[in-house]
């Protein structure tokens, strides 16, 4: 089709599939129509239901016809995969394109799982399991005794998640592979459909780990604590005022461990403009005042503008020295999961990212020789502070809680090279 259209435009394409019969004899007319319905037969029936008549008859164009140009194959509903094989003859191989654990928290009997995150992770392992895939198509074909599997490519629906789906199904379009389809809305469409029916409409299914389960607890908990809220409104409100007071407290207590001056006795004002450089031991335990600034959270924006990465993978390096386990905390008092990897040269914080077991972004990569001071609070051993110096001279900190904090900053301290 890319040929024609190359050479006639889609004008001439439509004139010329409407003049198609006119070259075919009395005796073709039976093979055409047989032809006609064999290809019908094998068209989804939901993509018939919800486009046929604006393709080939009268129907007025709509929103969701104009997203079909934009499609890289036929969308179909979830509903009709909930049927092994469709009275027109359409038979099904789902492949679950979501994230591994994803996949093992729940769904659908008979999906064969493809993994996205080894399609840019572990080529070679992408590539044999495409060969799986196609090699399931075409043994079902064999020994089932019915018309090629569609093979329809589902995702979770969470756009950051789903990133990848788009250059699979491109991927297995290059290869030329017939009958392809993907499922509209991916896995939360087919987790709504089923309703009640979830644990038995699904093989394997945790409710612990699904992540579509997770969000419908956590608005329905939204949902009964707006509801009590509003039944027992003025009580709320006294437990509000307690809670504003108790909190305010807390936040002045905790003031000294979350937003401390990281200059204090270490540098004055005088010599600023060159901290901690020069002095014989870069690491001291010490409560006094900070007032640089404190590196903060990353937003989910940002979050999802960083470059995911395999941490497993990652800790497989040559050149990864150390790995570390930690938590990071924010200013604001938040704490988040991640990794600290050394390598000879540099210090690379790495968080995790929640529901993507493995998966992280890299919050920073800085040069050990940029390690100004690593302190420690007296009552708090293993609230660890890093201070980095910028370029403008300025201190720019990141706060842990690290587990066996004395070997972690010996092994950091040993990396970091002596003042030139």
């Amino acid at each position: 089709s890319s040929g024609i259209n190359a050479e006639y435009g889609g004008a001439a394409i439509a004139q010329r599939i409407t003049t198609i019969p006119d070259n075919l004899s009395v005796e073709g007319i039976e093979d055409f129509n047989s032809l006609a319905k064999y290809y019908g037969d094998r068209t989804p029936l939901s993509f018939r239901h919800d486009y046929h008549s604006q393709l080939f008859g009268n129907a007025p164009i709509e929103s969701n016809f104009a997203s079909l140009s934009q499609a890289l194959c036929l969308p179909i509903t979830v509903s009709e995969l909930l049927q092994k094989t469709t009275e027109q003859g359409v038979n099904y191989l789902v492949v679950d394109c979501r994230p591994r654990d994803q996949y093992t928290a729940g769904h659908l009997p008979g999906a064969v799982h493809l993994d996205p995150d080894t399609m840019l992770s572990d080529p070679a392992l992408f590539t044999t399991n495409v060969a799986t895939v196609l090699l399931t198509q075409r043994k079902t074909y064999l020994e089932d005794d019915v018309s090629l599997s569609h093979l329809c490519f589902m995702g979770s629906s969470r756009e950051e998640e789903d990133q990848l789906l788009n250059m699979i199904i491109a991927h297995f379009l290059h290869r030329k592979t017939q009958f392809v389809s993907s499922a509209r809305d991916g896995y939360k469409a087919l987790h709504d459909l089923l309703e009640e029916a979830v644990e038995t409409g699904l093989e394997d299914h945790d409710s612990t780990r699904c992540v579509v389960c997770i969000e419908e607890g956590q608005q329905r908990l939204s949902a009964t604590e707006l509801s009590i809220s509003n039944d027992n409104n003025n009580i709320v409100s006294k437990m509000s005022l307690a809670m504003k007071v108790t909190t305010s407290n807390m936040r002045s207590k905790l003031g000294s461990l979350w937003s401390e001056d990281l200059t204090g006795r270490h540098v004055t004002t005088a010599v600023k403009s060159k901290p901690y450089r020069g002095v014989d031991n870069v690491f001291s335990i010490d409560d006094e005042e900070d007032d640089d600034v404190i590196g903060g959270g990353a937003s989910s924006s940002e979050e999802s503008d960083r470059e995911m990465i395999n941490i497993t993978l990652w800790e497989g390096r040559s050149d990864i020295l150390h790995s570390f386990s930690v938590e990071e905390i924010t200013p604001d008092g938040k704490m988040f999961q991640s990794v600290l990897m050394l390598t000879a040269t540099h210090l690379y914080n790495i968080r995790r990212v929640p529901l993507r077991e493995g998966m992280g972004f890299i919050r920073y990569r800085y040069a050990f020789s940029t390690i100004a001071r690593i302190t420690a609070k007296k009552k708090h051993p293993d609230v660890i502070t890093f201070k980095f110096i910028k370029e403008n001279k300025e201190l720019l900190a990141y706060r842990y809680l690290i587990p066996d904090s004395k070997t972690v900053t010996s092994k950091i301290t040993s990396l970091i090279p002596p003042e030139s």
